[in-house]
C-alpha cells in the first residue's frame, strides 16, 4: 500500500501533486479560488486552499482523506490507546526481525511461546494487522514464481567493417581470489568480451592456468 506522502504529529498529512496527479487530475487557478482541486474518479473533489505560511493543505476532517486506503490506516491509529500502538509497532518490528511470517503463523508463535521472552500477544498481531495493514515485504516475499522469458540464441552477423576494425584484440589480464580460488579474468577491450577460467595450480613465479581459457 502506497502513501503519497507523510504523517508528521499524526494530525498533517503533506503530499506531492507530482505523485498525485499520476492518477488523478489536477487543476489549479489563482484567480478563481486560488486553490489546487484534486479531481477523484468518485466526482468529488478534493480541495487544497493556501496558508496563512503560503502552504496548500486540506481539511481532512471535513472532507475526508484524498485516499481511502489512507484514510482507513490513519484513522485506525486513533482506535487505539498510545500503549495498543507502541505493542503493535513492536509486533510489526518483531515480525519483520523473524522473517516477515504470515499473521496466523505469527499468532501460533506468541501463543504457544516459542519466542523466547517475546511480550506480544495475539491482540498486539492484531492490532497491528489493522493499523498497518498487509505487510509489503512480507507480500513481495510471497509472490508466485514465474516462468523466466526465452533466451533467443540466435546468431547475429558482424559486418567485415567491424571484423576488420577490431581484428587485433588487446586483452586485459589479471587474477580474481574469489574464497582463496584463483581466477584469470580477460576483458578485452573495445568489446569488452569477458571471460574467466579458474586457475588450479598457482605457483609463486609462474601463473599458468591448467586449462586454456576461451580468449573469444
Amino acid at each position: 500500500m502506497e502513501l503519497f506522502g507523510f504523517i508528521q504529529m499524526e494530525l498533517q498529512i503533506f503530499f506531492s501533486f507530482a505523485r498525485v496527479k499520476e492518477k488523478y487530475r489536477v487543476t489549479f487557478d489563482s484567480l478563481k479560488g486560488n486553490q489546487f482541486v484534486v479531481h477523484k474518479g468518485d466526482r468529488s473533489d478534493q480541495v487544497f486552499v493556501e496558508s496563512n505560511c503560503g502552504l496548500y493543505f486540506t481539511d481532512v476532517f471535513e472532507t475526508g482523506f484524498l485516499f481511502n486506503t489512507t484514510a482507513e490506516i490513519v484513522n485506525n491509529n486513533y482506535k487505539y490507546s498510545s500503549r495498543d500502538h507502541s505493542k503493535a509497532t513492536l509486533a510489526r518490528k518483531v515480525e519483520r526481525i523473524i522473517g516477515r511470517p504470515s499473521t496466523k503463523y505469527s499468532i501460533h508463535l506468541v501463543k504457544n511461546k516459542l519466542l523466547t521472552n517475546c511480550p506480544l500477544t495475539k491482540t498486539d498481531i492484531l492490532a497491528a494487522e489493522h493499523i498497518f495493514g498487509p505487510d509489503i515485504g512480507s507480500l513481495k516475499g510471497k509472490t508466485t514464481w514465474k516462468k523466466n522469458v526465452h533466451v533467443d540464441m540466435s546468431m547475429i552477423n558482424i559486418s567485415n567493417e567491424l571484423l576488420s576494425k577490431y581484428k587485433d584484440v588487446v586483452l586485459v589480464v589479471d587474477i580474481m581470489f574469489v574464497d582463496k580460488i584463483p581466477y584469470l579474468v580477460c576483458i578485452s577491450r573495445h568489446i569488452k568480451f569477458i571471460t574467466v577460467e579458474m586457475i588450479k595450480y598457482l605457483k609463486q613465479r609462474s601463473n599458468q592456468p591448467t586449462k586454456k581459457a576461451d580468449l573469444g
